[in-house]
């Protein structure tokens, strides 16, 4: 189903749904899914593969390209969005929810350019929801920072609604 709704989308639109395709079928591929298993090079080439043989098998070689690209670590579709618009940008590829070291622990960002020091963020309502759950986030930025990232935001509902602007913003960050 997510190959036949992928057909024929644009490439961020695509990834919103192959994106989440990915990401259930590497859940499936273990008993009891880490947020590792979602980066796992061998899980997440399996997960391609199985979207690969389905599109093939309908005649949906289209698809194929924006298949190439699904990473079933990121965490929103807004991440997925963001992902598919940055690279019809042409802007450099991140890594995805991998990890930095802290004093205060291991944080996962959306987006880290590490060659370039920066951090980007794609965030939504629902995850600062809670008054300490903002500030946690403020106290992580900040230990990010002291270790000498940057960090870029946009908001879920801007990459849907205004994708050039965010797209303009990150590319200023990247130096770019």
């Amino acid at each position: 189903t997510a190959v036949d709704l992928a057909e024929g989308l644009d490439l961020p639109a695509a990834l919103v749904v192959l994106d989440a395709a990915a990401r259930g079928l590497c859940t499936r591929f273990v008993a009891s899914p880490r947020r590792s298993d979602y980066t796992n090079p061998r899980l997440v080439e399996a997960a391609r593969r199985r979207l690969e043989d389905v599109a093939l098998t309908r005649r949906g070689r289209a698809v194929l390209e924006p298949i190439s690209l699904a990473e079933p670590c990121r965490e929103s579709p807004a991440e997925s969005l963001s992902a598919g618009h940055f690279q019809l940008a042409g802007l450099p590829v991140a890594e995805f929810q991998a990890p930095v070291h802290t004093a205060a622990g291991t944080f996962f960002p959306d987006f880290l350019w590490r060659e370039r020091r920066l951090i980007g963020e794609c965030d939504g309502a629902v995850k600062y929801s809670d008054s300490r759950a903002w500030v946690a986030e403020k106290q992580r930025e900040q230990l990010l920072r002291d270790l000498g990232y940057d960090v870029v935001r946009w908001l879920g509902f801007e990459i849907m609604r205004s994708p050039a602007a965010v797209v303009d913003r990150v590319a200023r960050a990247l130096g770019m």
